[in-house]
Parts: C-alpha cells; structure tokens; sequence
C-alpha cells in the first residue's frame, strides 16, 4: 500500500494566469524562514508587458519585502482564524491547527477578484513521497464531450515529455486510458521534466476530482518517488 504525505516547502510561488493567453507564469516567490519575504520573480518585467499589474503592498520590482508577519495583502486572500466554519476550512485542508502559511499554500488562495494563485513548488527530487495536486492545463483543447465517460476519477495519468512542442521545451503530456488530456502545468513542467530522465522515476498519478467539460476539470494528485 501507498502512503502519501505531505512534504513540506518554505517556498511558495505566486501565478499570474493571463487571461489573453492562459498561460500561467510565476509572477512572484513568497518565503517563510523565521520571517516572512517577497520578491518578484526574474520574468516580472516580461510579465508587466503582458499585462500583469504589480501587487499595492509591494510596488518596487527590485526590492525583497521582510516582514515578522504575514502580509497583511496575502493574508486577505484566506479565511481568518475567527470564521465561524474555521474548523470546517482546516479539516477541508487537512490542517489541525490555523496557520496561515499552510493555508495559503494547501487552498492557493484564489479568489474570483483576479488571476492569482499560490502554489507550492517542488524543490527536491531526491525526497520521497513528493506529493502535490492540481489541474491539468490545456483541458479545455484537449477534452472532447466523446471521452468523458473515460475520464473518470481515480483514473490513472500517464505522463509523457514532448521535447518536440514548440512552446515549451519542457511540456509534458498527460494521458488517461491512451487519450490525451493536458499538460502538467508550466510551473512544474520544467522540474518533472528533469524527473522523468532520471533512472527509476516512479511515480503515480491519479485523476481526483472531475468538473465536467470546462476550463480546468481534472485535477490530479501526483507522487513521486513513492514508497510501495
């Protein structure tokens, strides 16, 4: 049997999806290490050219932000420790006290106001147990009404390098039961990518929840180096 749990980063990114393009981008890195840092990330420029609007609280795309606590910007885009149905939200996300950085990190924090999100990275590839959910991207061109019925959850994914897309030399394939699906999302492309060349890249990944025909209707929990 497979255990999973949950690994741990001091990292998160912030994405910025464009909503011309849908291509998500890392707009920015949030770090808890004692205190809490912002900066932006080294494309923010290229960024700002699509149309990315910096954030209020940090206008300088130069500076690392330091505070003792939580900025008080990223801390509005969750619940507060004094909602009513907190202990609701913490068992949704598997949390057995408040803590607004794991909050942050395990909800991603995405509100209906903007194109923002947080995501936890993966940093590295000799743990075991890596484990992380998300959405296939590229749903919505790769889903037909004919398959639907095939794409069920707890559905295995296939996962496949395609070196030859023209977008991203790091693009990865998804499949489930031999159909093309999506793509694994740009901000963990790159680092899967490098996995997947390794020797014995084990990993599972399974369909977890089902939307219906949509933008983002399949989302997936993915383990690497998962211990039988």
């Amino acid at each position: 049997m497979i255990q999973i749990k949950n690994i741990k980063s001091d990292y998160l990114y912030l994405i910025w999806k464009n909503p011309q393009s849908r291509k998500r981008h890392i707009v920015g890195i949030l770090k808890k290490n004692g205190k809490y840092e912002f900066e932006y990330s080294k494309d923010i420029k290229q960024c700002q050219k699509e149309g990315f609007d910096l954030l209020v609280s940090f206008p300088n795309v130069n500076k690392k932000y330091v505070s003792d606590k939580l900025f008080p910007e990223f801390l509005s885009r969750i619940p507060g420790s004094t909602r009513i149905d907190i202990d609701e939200i913490l068992k949704k996300y598997k949390l057995e006290n408040y803590d607004a950085f794991e909050l942050l990190k395990r909800s991603g924090a995405k509100t209906s106001l903007d194109t923002l999100e947080f995501v936890d990275p993966i940093l590295n590839l000799k743990e075991k147990n890596i484990t992380r959910e998300f959405y296939i991207a590229g749903t919505r061109h790769c889903c037909k009404k004919e398959n639907e019925e095939k794409l069920k959850v707890g559905s295995n994914v296939i996962l496949e390098s395609e070196a030859n897309n023209k977008f991203d030399a790091n693009a990865i394939k998804m499949k489930i039961n031999d159909i093309f699906v999506g793509y694994v999302p740009r901000y963990y492309s790159e680092i899967i990518s490098k996995y997947l060349k390794q020797k014995d890249n084990k990993y599972i990944c399974i369909v977890i929840d089902k939307l219906g025909v949509c933008e983002e209707c399949l989302k997936v929990k993915l383990v690497l180096n998962p211990i039988q």
